[in-house]
């Protein structure tokens, strides 16, 4: 299996930018790479054999939204090779109006989908990756949740949430972002109005696209 890299269409701060600048590839793919997030598959850039692909059960279809991150475990748990290479060769447009455009529900495919992966054999590393990356999750969809708040003006119950966040997590943004929260509501909505706040990140999310099998 390979997948390559992807230059972004669309979506204010993405357009001309690749994919693996925002969810980069480093080192060896393995299952505890993949889920630590130090390597992001894009789907849509992904060619793998097809004795490889169902020797692993394809793509479920209970859970759509969290099966092509699993798929691409269960692949490098199986043993088989993945590499990846950072030449661009395709392009991928983000959507703010569908699935890719979405941060809360790309948040909520990335638990999605770690929580499956619970559910398969891994080590201690993987285990330990796993729990991290789910943890990491649960942050940035109550952060996701809170700039949905601010831009529908639910200011006070946005300051309830971000600051139940930095209470655990004191990041010194977080913590400016609060104190803006609280003294000046509306510039924070104006910002994130202007930055398209509803872009993806792509972490774990199952990035939909054509997928490729080779024959």
């Amino acid at each position: 299996m390979v997948y390559a890299n992807a230059a972004l269409i669309d979506g204010p701060r993405r357009r001309g930018r690749t994919f693996m600048e925002l969810a980069p590839s480093r080192g060896v793919v393995s299952a505890e790479a993949l889920l630590a997030a130090r390597c992001n598959v894009i789907t849509s850039g992904t060619v793998i054999r097809r004795e490889v692909l169902m020797s692993v059960g394809a793509f479920p279809n209970r859970r759509a939204h969290a099966e092509d991150f699993n798929t691409w475990l269960r692949v490098a748990l199986s043993g088989a090779r993945i590499g990846y290479q950072r030449t661009v060769l395709l392009r991928h447009r983000i959507r703010l109006d569908g699935l890719t455009g979405d941060s809360v529900s790309s948040a909520q495919r990335a638990i999605q989908a770690l929580v499956d992966a619970a559910e398969m054999p891994l080590g201690r590393r993987e285990r330990q990756a796993r729990e991290r990356s789910l943890a990491r999750m649960h942050r940035r969809l109550r952060v996701e949740q809170v700039k949905g708040m601010v831009l529908s003006g639910e200011y006070a119950e946005a300051r309830r949430q971000l600051q139940a966040v930095v209470a655990r997590h004191p990041r010194p943004k977080w913590l400016a972002a609060l104190l803006v929260l609280y003294l000046r509501p509306g510039l924070v909505r104006r910002r994130l109005l202007g930055q398209g706040a509803s872009e993806n990140d792509g972490d774990h999310a199952a990035e939909p696209g054509p997928r490729q099998v080779v024959r």
